[in-house]
């Protein structure tokens, strides 16, 4: 009987050295998952904040359109309601038509990625299902009369909030704001620049919940 020659035998892993590699596998993604999160979230801030531009060129043009006149973030006298219907020509390839648009459609300029309920209920003109609409509110206090709603009658637009982070139903102010990056949210000032602030941000003051240029600035 020959021989069996163990030289020519094809060593395989032990037990021991797969848990070994197994336990390296798991290390390098507990310490690699954090990281992605990390980046995915920073990814979404920027895109959000890059949203937000795109609504403030879109609100200029518009108020080009019309002497200088924007379209307030709510109206309740009116259907529809808010800004988002008004400004689908700005933000759509070939313009938008306000009486047809839906949840199915909306331009992504309105939607932020971390924002889960974006999409909920924007529709074409039924009542009955108002709801969120999009992921960016307008100042109330920008929003509203009796302030003039032109863009040129703000004294200081660097500093005057114009949109915010926020599904809320209506326009809103800081009680409104939604800390979806990390806990912190995108702000658009009227001049068109953003800035990103976890409360209590740069600009806050004394009096409770309220930022400097949550109010207007004359």
């Amino acid at each position: 009987m020959s021989k069996i020659n163990r030289s020519s035998w094809k060593r395989g892993f032990t037990l021991i050295e797969l848990l070994v590699v197994i336990s390296i596998i798991a290390l390098l993604v507990s310490i690699l998952l954090p990281v992605l999160k990390s980046a995915r979230q920073a990814g979404e801030r920027v895109l959000c904040s890059s949203n937000q531009r795109q609504i403030g060129i879109a609100y200029h043009i518009y108020a080009d359109d019309y002497n200088g006149y924007f379209r307030p973030g709510y109206v309740a006298t009116e259907w529809p309601t808010t800004y988002e219907y008004y400004l689908l020509p700005y933000l759509t390839k070939g313009g938008g038509n306000a009486s047809t648009y839906n949840w199915t459609n909306l331009p992504e300029a309105l939607l932020c990625a971390s924002d889960p309920d974006g999409e909920l209920n924007f529709n074409s003109g039924n009542p009955a299902l108002a709801g969120y609409k999009g992921s960016y509110r307008m100042n109330l206090f920008v929003s509203d009369p009796p302030y003039e709603n032109t863009l040129y009658w703000y004294r200081v637009p660097s500093d005057q909030i114009f949109f915010f982070c926020s599904n809320a139903t209506t326009h809103g102010w800081a009680d409104h704001v939604k800390e979806w990056h990390n806990e912190a949210a995108n702000y658009l000032f009227i001049d068109g620049h953003g800035e990103t602030w976890q409360d209590p941000g740069p600009l806050y003051v004394s009096i409770p919940n309220m930022k400097y240029g949550w109010t207007v600035i004359e």
